[in-house]
Order: C-alpha cells, then sequence, then structure tokens
C-alpha cells in the first residue's frame, strides 16, 4: 500500500510520541533507582521492551518512509545515508545495552542508560526538523526552482 507523504509524517510522529512516553518511563524508573533501589530488578526487562519496540520503529521508518525521503527532493541520499549510520549506531548501542548488567556498577549503567536515552531523543528531533517536517514530508511533491520561482 502507497501512503502519501502526510501519512506517513503521521505515523512516524505517532510513534515518535509512544516512544518518548517509553523514555520517560525509563528515567522515572532510574531515578527511582538511584533513591531507593526499588527498579533495579525491573529495569533491564523495562529497556529490553523499548529497544525491542524502538528496533521495530527504526524498521518502519526503513520501510515506509526511506522510499520516500530518497526521492523527495536533492537532499533524499543524504538524509538515507544519515538515517541508515544513525540506526547503525543505535543498533550497536542496543546490542551492548542488551549483554548490560545493572549489577555490580549501578551508577555505571545507569549513565549508560540516561546517555541512550538523551541519544534516542535527539534522533528523533533530528528526524522531525529534518525529515519529518511539513517542508520536506509533504504531498504537493512540485519542487520549486530556486531561480526560475
Amino acid at each position: 500500500m502507497v501512503h502519501k507523504p502526510s501519512e506517513i509524517r503521521s505515523v512516524i510522529l505517532a510513534e515518535h510520541a509512544v516512544l518518548r512516553s517509553r523514555l520517560d518511563e525509563i528515567e522515572a524508573a532510574l531515578e527511582r533507582s538511584a533513591a531507593d533501589g526499588t527498579s533495579r530488578r525491573s529495569l533491564p526487562g523495562q529497556l529490553t521492551r523499548f529497544c525491542e519496540e524502538f528496533l521495530r520503529h527504526i524498521e518502519h521508518e526503513e520501510t515506509i518512509l526511506m522510499p520516500v525521503l530518497a526521492d523527495i527532493d536533492n537532499w533524499g541520499p543524504i538524509r538515507i545515508e544519515q538515517m541508515d549510520a544513525e540506526h547503525a549506531g543505535q543498533r550497536r548501542t542496543m546490542d551492548e545495552l542488551s549483554r548490560r548488567s545493572p549489577d555490580p556498577d549501578f551508577a555505571g549503567y545507569a549513565a549508560t542508560v540516561r546517555a541512550f536515552v538523551r541519544e534516542i531523543r535527539a534522533d528523533m528531533e533530528s528526524e522531525e526538523r529534518e525529515c519529518l517536517s511539513r517542508d520536506v514530508l509533504r504531498d504537493d511533491t512540485t519542487n520549486i526552482d530556486a531561480f526560475g520561482g
């Protein structure tokens, strides 16, 4: 099924909203764990569930967003290269996180998870600016000629 760019934008932005909510939950669990240790046992599972959901999201982006970005304007190939590199790095980080435990060094584990959360938030903000804005991902495919108007 072919989706209009505006539909793709809506779907990906909705996924970003859900992912941000999950990141909020992880940050709250980190805070509880740092304060009283109550979430330390559940944090790895929570992080695993987030990573599974995030992996489905980036696979979805690669399936429905990348093909549209490839041809939407002259910057498409550059956007695709950047997204490929970001997704590869995120997959590596998620793989590394899956092998870590909050024990015996919870502070180090928490710092790594916080850095990952910041990275994902920054990536979504960047995507929303560079790939998902109405100026980029639009149903009107007419390119404006910079010289002729």
